[in-house]
């Protein structure tokens, strides 16, 4: 990624910080598009045709939901910013190792949590 792309990432993720601190954690969700989300943006920046084309139009829409479920509950609504901070950081560094390393423990983190989390929540 450019220097422009991870200052952007970095701006992104203040004013995340914001949102969530003004309007709760729903407010991230209603403003914006999965464009312009963080996951979508390491993947433009990626340069990785396959990831920039093919997932982010087709798989980043429907898991939206899922990333509201999970930012939702506890403890991955505290989890998430600090994950996505590393991640970030080892992207500045150029760390493309560390940073593909973080981004795989926190898609894992995610999916696991989300459906243990789902069903502890689930009447009778």
């Amino acid at each position: 990624m450019t220097l422009a792309e991870t200052r952007q990432l970095r701006a992104l993720l203040a004013s995340r910080t914001r949102q969530v601190e003004e309007g709760g954690i729903a407010a991230v969700f209603r403003g914006g598009t999965p464009a312009n989300g963080f996951h979508a943006q390491i993947a433009q920046g990626s340069r990785n045709p396959w990831l920039a084309q093919m997932i982010c139009p087709d798989l980043f829409p429907p898991l939206r939901l899922c990333r509201y479920r999970s930012a939702v509950l506890e403890p991955r609504r505290h989890e998430v910013p600090n994950e996505h901070l590393g991640i970030l950081e080892a992207i500045e560094r150029r760390d493309p190792d560390e940073a593909e390393r973080l981004m795989r423990v926190h898609i894992a983190a995610g999916r696991e949590h989300l459906p243990a989390e789902t069903r502890a929540r689930m009447p009778g």
